[in-house]
């Protein structure tokens, strides 16, 4: 098609037209062309990176922060961009250069997942039964794995306590039921 194109020029040229502007026409439409174009080779680009680096696969659950953040199941993966169901089952669909500039957090990645419970302890509560409780509750939960084993951790002062957090493993399967469960 090229070829016949230029051959065509050269034809129009030699029975005399002029074709200054009509190559000045092209070139203003071939700018405008590749301006519009650059988002979708940014994204083409991008895509491909993503397809490289592979931060997630189709099934995986993610949470896309920034500030328009999804959680959501990925779907399908493209070149231009990624389509996602989000926990209210609508689609979501994410241009690629979008995904390469925001933080993605794969929660499905890893077979386990930590649960966190951040709570407030009154400072009159002895400290060490709430500990002895929450270990207890940890070890008769099914859910809870044994290793790695549960932690409790001091997180901050408050005005009329302090803030903990609890924190246990569970398999990716059962992480809501056993965040559940705990609270």
């Amino acid at each position: 098609y090229f070829t016949t194109l230029i051959f065509s020029f050269f034809a129009i040229d030699k029975l005399g037209f002029d074709l200054k502007g009509v190559a000045g026409a092209l070139g203003i439409g071939t700018l405008a062309f590749a301006w519009a174009a650059n988002t979708a080779v940014t994204n083409v680009a991008s895509g491909i990176f993503l397809l490289g680096e592979k931060p997630f696969e189709i099934g995986d659950f993610v949470r896309i922060e920034g500030p328009n953040g999804w959680d959501g199941q990925i779907l399908s993966i493209d070149l231009l961009s990624v389509k996602m169901r989000t926990r209210d089952n609508t689609l979501v669909r994410m241009p690629n250069e979008l995904l390469l500039k925001s933080e993605v957090r794969n929660l499905t990645r890893f077979p386990i997942r930590r649960v966190d419970i951040k709570f407030r302890v009154a400072y009159s509560e002895n400290l060490a039964q709430v500990k002895r409780i929450l270990f207890e509750s940890a070890q008769k939960n099914p859910l809870c794995l044994e290793a790695p084993v549960p932690e409790l951790f001091f997180t901050e002062f408050g005005e009329s306590g302090v803030l903990l957090q609890f924190s246990a493993w569970s398999k990716q399967s059962s992480f809501i039921e056993l965040q559940t469960s705990l609270q």
